[in-house]
């Protein structure tokens, strides 16, 4: 279940599930991904804008510490998320993986299958757009 928090409790590890308000309101192309690097720590630190976690696919924060009847947050601590694969089986790790081996020439025919597919597609797109232009 992911968590809401203040910019400033991020931390390296979180799974950023997503952020508060629209995709304009935050300095990343994406809302999910694990916080790695001190850059993007910088990056959300600096963007204010809360952000939503979630503690079984990363680090999650402590519970707040209370001070002197205030609750407000002293620091956050980062406790390890449980992992969530289990380890793989000795027997899989034994078998070499599948390879898979592409043709090694297109013939005649499967380039004019190719070239009327494309053709198709390109018809099909074009009144797609058409469509979406005219409403």
């Amino acid at each position: 279940m992911p968590i809401r928090i203040k910019p400033e409790q991020a931390a390296l590890g979180m799974y950023v599930q997503g952020f508060d308000g629209n995709w304009l309101s935050h300095p990343f192309w994406r809302a999910h991904f694990v916080i790695e690097s001190d850059a993007d720590l910088l990056r959300i630190r600096n963007g204010g804008t809360d952000l939503f976690i979630d503690p079984a696919k990363g680090a999650t924060v402590a519970p707040a510490t209370r001070a002197r009847g205030e609750e407000r947050i002293r620091h956050a601590r980062i406790t390890p998320a449980a992992p969530t694969m289990a380890p793989p089986s000795a027997a899989r790790l034994k078998r070499p993986p599948k390879r898979i081996v592409a043709p090694r020439a297109f013939g005649k025919a499967d380039e004019s299958r190719a070239a009327a597919l494309a053709q198709r597609s390109t018809k099909v797109v074009k009144a797609l757009f058409d469509d979406c232009r005219l409403g």
